[in-house]
C-alpha cells in the first residue's frame, strides 16, 4: 500500500430531492452493494470494505498494488440476489496507480479517464468488474425514469466532474433508508421484530422496532450487528414511517449509526 494512503475514506454526501445544476454536473446510478476499494496486484486482487475488512481475495496479494479503484461490491444486500452481475464490482473512481501515484488531488473527470483506460488494460484475475455508467446532469430525470423507476434500481448519485476526491456529492434514493444497531429481538405468537437503536451522545438508544424479514434474515439478528431499514419517510424521532428490514450491513460499524 502506498505510504500514508488512508484506507477506506469516502467523500461526504447529502440527500437531495432533485439535482442542482449549480452544484453537480454528472450523474451515476446508485448501486445497491457494499462500498469497497478494489486493490489490483500483479498476481491477484482484493476487495477492502469501508471498515478495513478484506471481503474477497483472488490470487496472490503482494506488497504494492498496481491500482486502487473504488466501487460497489454487488454482494450481501437484498437486491443483489436478483442482479445478474452479483459477485462482481461496479467501479466508479480511481484513487491510485503505480505509474501515476496518488490521484485524489485530480478532478473527477481526469480520474475517470484513468479508470476507463484501466478497464481494458488490467487483469482483474477472474473478478467481474463493470464500469459505472455516467451521464450529464441534464439527463438526470430521464435516467431516473429509465434506471430507477422502470428497472427498480436504488437511486442516483450526483457529482461534480471538477471535484477532487473528498468533494461533496449528492444522492437521491427511490425510498428512504437508514442504518440501525440491532439491540435484540421481539419474538412471540404472531410477532417477530428487531429492536433498532442509534447512538446519541455516545450512548446506544432504542429508537424503534421493525419487522424482521424472513426466517433466515431474522435468525441472523444479534446485538451490535448493523441492519439497513427501508421506509416511506424519515421521522424526527429517528425512526422511519412504515419501516421494514432491508438488509444486514456487515460492512458497517455500529458506531457509525448516529442520531
Amino acid at each position: 500500500m502506498p505510504a500514508a494512503f488512508p484506507p477506506c475514506h469516502r467523500p461526504v454526501f447529502q440527500d437531495v430531492d432533485s439535482p442542482s445544476c449549480g452544484v453537480w454536473d454528472v450523474v451515476e446510478v446508485k448501486e445497491d452493494g457494499w462500498w469497497c476499494e478494489v486493490r489490483v496486484y500483479v498476481a491477484g486482487v482484493e476487495l477492502v470494505g469501508r471498515t478495513g475488512t478484506v471481503m474477497l481475495t483472488l490470487g496472490e496479494v503482494t506488497a504494492e498494488p498496481l491500482a486502487i479503484l473504488v466501487g460497489e461490491y454487488l454482494h450481501g444486500t437484498a437486491r443483489t440476489v436478483y442482479d445478474p452481475r452479483r459477485g462482481g464490482v461496479v467501479v466508479f473512481d480511481c484513487l491510485y496507480t503505480a505509474v501515476a501515484g496518488d490521484l485524489r488531488g485530480l478532478p473527477l473527470r481526469e480520474r475517470r479517464a484513468v479508470l476507463c483506460g484501466l478497464m481494458s488494460g488490467v487483469d482483474f484475475h477472474g473478478l467481474q468488474v463493470h464500469l459505472a455508467e455516467q451521464w450529464s446532469i441534464g439527463l438526470a430525470h430521464a435516467v431516473w425514469t429509465a434506471r430507477v423507476e422502470r428497472r427498480g434500481l436504488e437511486g442516483l448519485v450526483f457529482k461534480a466532474s471538477w471535484g477532487t476526491w473528498g468533494a461533496p456529492w449528492g444522492r437521491r434514493k427511490r425510498w428512504v433508508t437508514r442504518d440501525y444497531v440491532c439491540m435484540g429481538t421481539n419474538a412471540g405468537a404472531g410477532r417477530r421484530s428487531i429492536r433498532c437503536g442509534l447512538y446519541q451522545d455516545g450512548e446506544l438508544v432504542h429508537i424503534c422496532d421493525v419487522a424482521g424479514g424472513d426466517a433466515e434474515q431474522f435468525a441472523g439478528a444479534r446485538e451490535g450487528r448493523v441492519l439497513e431499514v427501508a421506509g416511506a419517510e424519515a421521522l424526527d424521532s429517528g425512526a422511519l414511517r412504515h419501516g421494514t428490514f432491508f438488509a444486514w450491513r456487515d460492512d458497517k460499524r455500529a458506531e457509525e449509526c448516529v442520531r
